[in-house]
């Protein structure tokens, strides 16, 4: 914003990926514009022999930053701020909502919490999505990949993609689908499965019997919101049910995260120029800029294998190298996202898979030694591998270096 055209360095603790970020982005400063590249740092955690705490070492040529974003993605998807209607909605039993935040599927949809609900859990949540929005905004601009998929009412909105109202029940699929078969199955009046009259299907479904709707689960925090004046004294009927799902719809879609969508666009707007995002909302469908944003679903090891490379003196035929990928192949899933994130910085596949994978193809380099474990260079995408004595070997250290080593590429 000054002119310099020098890249603003962040340098961010790994426990707390977001610490400092709001003022050096200067957030305070409602106009001001991010427009010169990002670079990410990290402290290291731990000290050298005098105590002083280290910075890791190596310059941010991508890696350290698909680390961030991916942390700070991460981050937001396991805060109140946010919620999963899978996991989340106040329409399911509490136990079943109740799994808990930390543990979230990445790949469910993610959409914002109701408004009540973000200004009850955190005062600062307008700047928190907007600093949301910024991050998005570096992804969108390094063509890096997020582990968030949002719901598409959500990035509709963000967009500046118009919804017609005939459009919401269809989009409340995408969203939730157990409130979809609700909503649908009270609007076809046949209740024979559920009750007898409308009013025992909405206590079934654990909807409201009111034109007045439940936002969260904590009642004694949270109030229930009214769909329209008076709303928690009127009483859905027949003759208004198709008026109160109209309502429900539009606060769950629309008008409960109208305030939500502002502030995060608003910081979408500081990074991606305006002229940029109304060129992708004319070029590419809803589906389309999840798919940027988020990358394949899953990780087909075929596809990655058949877009590796090998250095110093592996080949695709190396008998290390053939371990290497049945033991990847004998992951489960969330396993393999850690080998992904730790050999690239992100746990997510590019759009269209591993043959856009930037700004190198992965790469697996030789190391002739047996006695340490794999290291990383996320910058260029290339896992160190030794040259180990035997498949179990391998499977140890490498499962090693995933689970202990956490972010620090295998180095500490």
């Amino acid at each position: 914003t000054q002119g310099s055209g020098d890249p603003i360095r962040i340098v961010v603790p790994r426990d707390n990926v977001l610490d400092g970020v709001c003022s050096t982005l200067n957030l305070q400063d409602a106009q001001a514009r991010i427009d010169v590249p990002l670079e990410i740092e990290f402290r290291a955690g731990y000290s050298d022999d005098t105590g002083n705490e280290l910075v890791d070492e190596g310059e941010d040529q991508g890696g350290p930053r698909r680390q961030w974003l991916d942390r700070a993605c991460r981050y937001f998807v396991a805060s109140d701020l946010f919620m999963s209607p899978a996991e989340d909605a106040a329409h399911l039993e509490f136990s079943t909502s109740s799994s808990g935040k930390g543990a979230r599927a990445s790949r469910g949809i993610i959409v914002p919490s109701p408004e009540p609900v973000c200004q009850c859990v955190q005062e600062d949540w307008t700047e928190q999505f907007e600093l949301f929005g910024c991050v998005i905004g570096f992804a969108i601009l390094n063509k890096e990949t997020v582990p968030v998929h949002f719901g598409h009412n959500f990035l509709r909105s963000v967009f500046g993609l118009k919804t017609d109202t005939a459009d919401l029940l269809p989009l409340l699929e995408h969203v939730d689908k157990t409130l979809h078969t609700k909503l649908t199955y009270i609007l076809s009046g046949s209740y024979a499965d559920l009750g007898d009259t409308l009013q025992d299907v909405l206590e079934q479904s654990h909807l409201p019997k009111t034109f007045a709707v439940s936002e969260s689960h904590c009642q004694e925090l949270v109030q229930s919101t009214p769909l329209l004046e008076g709303g928690d004294s009127m009483e859905v009927t027949e003759e208004n049910k198709e008026k109160f799902v109209q309502l429900l719809l539009d606060r769950i879609l629309i008008s409960g995260v109208a305030n939500q969508v502002q502030y995060f666009q608003r910081g979408l707007l500081r990074v991606v120029p305006h002229e940029l995002v109304q060129r992708i909302t004319g070029i590419m469908s809803v589906k389309e800029i999840e798919l940027m944003l988020c990358g394949a679903d899953g990780i087909d090891v075929d596809d990655w294998e058949k877009h590796t490379e090998y250095e110093n003196g592996y080949s695709a035929d190396s008998k290390v190298v053939r371990w290497f990928w049945e033991a990847v192949r004998a992951m489960p899933e969330h396993m393999r996202a850690q080998l992904l994130s730790f050999s690239t910085g992100s746990s997510q596949v590019p759009s269209g898979g591993f043959r856009f994978l930037q700004p190198e193809l992965f790469t697996i380099q030789r190391v002739g030694v047996t006695d340490r474990f794999p290291a990383a260079h996320t910058c260029a995408n290339t896992l160190d591998l030794p040259e180990y004595t035997s498949k179990e070997v391998l499977e140890q250290h490498l499962r090693f270096a995933l689970e202990e080593t956490g972010d620090s590429f295998g180095l500490r």
